[in-house]
């Protein structure tokens, strides 16, 4: 059964960095889940089948710790993240992104 579900993201930035350039990890995120992600503003629709929102929504939340902040997101974090989801690692994902994040800050 198909359906949809949204996202709220929390600034202009982060729909930007979460987007990618020409929507480019919509597109990719799209292609990984068979799910259709659109953005409207500061929202994100996820439509699909009920596993397919649930893998989509699951990468998007699992690369959170890169949009909210307006970083960069390329195909191979998403990949990353698909592989955590993949074999129930995300927490390890997270742990590596925040520690990633931490080594990129300046001070």
């Amino acid at each position: 059964m198909a359906g949809a579900f949204t996202i709220q993201l929390p600034n202009i930035p982060s729909a930007i960095a979460l987007a990618g350039d020409g929507e480019e990890n919509l597109k990719f995120l799209s292609r990984q889940t068979g799910a259709t992600l659109v953005l409207r503003g500061q929202e994100l629709v996820i439509s699909g089948t009920e596993g397919q929102i649930d893998l989509a929504s699951r990468l998007v939340r699992s690369l959170e710790d890169l949009w909210i902040k307006g970083n960069t997101i390329s195909s191979a974090d998403i990949l990353t993240a698909r592989q955590a989801i993949d074999s129930d690692r995300q927490g390890e994902l997270q742990d590596l992104q925040r520690d990633i994040l931490a080594k990129r800050s300046p001070g």
